[in-house]
């Protein structure tokens, strides 16, 4: 009977040093992501400027980011911030669903992205970021983070004409137990 304690005790153990390594390679797994996503998402907010404005262009070529860049859940054309009084436009979104490449606008009543972490900061800090993982009701449905870079109309002026955003599906983060 000495030995079942022992054996649960070392199956513990072999448990919890395999939630570590997971663990750990999710954290590098994560690292090398987002060193993907900060790599590839440059030179394309570098030339989404020259995008035809119409949804069909733009959807185009963010259909075609995701398919050259498989860790990425998802991507959206934010406009640049609207004067106080006018309506906020809708962003534009491509992401993954069940196999396939699906897009839709964000927009208010139910999605206010220039109230969000990804999109606030931006502006604040005024250089590419990445926000705190967040569960993104409305958009991608899932827990992730978001690398978000500014566009500029003149970047001379730093005159910002949107945001582009690329985001990397998280796990949910731990209940605390009661």
């Amino acid at each position: 009977m000495k030995t079942l304690p022992l054996a649960l005790g070392q199956a513990g153990l072999v448990l919890t040093l395999l939630f570590i390594a997971v663990g750990s390679v999710f954290a590098e797994t994560t690292k090398d992501a987002q060193a993907v996503v900060e790599k590839a998402l440059a030179p394309l907010a570098a030339k989404f400027p020259s995008v035809p404005a119409d949804r069909e262009a733009r959807e185009k070529v963010m259909k075609q980011y995701l398919q050259d860049n498989l860790v990425v859940y998802g991507i959206a054309f934010a406009p640049a911030p609207v004067a106080k009084g006018e309506d906020v436009p809708p962003s534009l979104y491509v992401y993954r669903h069940e196999g396939k490449l699906e897009s839709k606008w964000l927009a208010l009543p139910k999605y206010n992205y220039p109230a969000d972490e990804w999109y606030t900061l931006l502006l604040k800090e005024g250089k590419p970021v990445w926000s705190h993982r967040y569960f993104d009701h409305g958009g991608g449905e899932i827990w992730m983070k978001t690398y978000s870079v500014p566009l500029y109309a003149d970047a001379e002026k730093k005159q910002v004409f949107g945001v582009l955003t690329s985001d990397l599906p998280v796990p949910a983060p731990e209940k605390k137990p009661e």
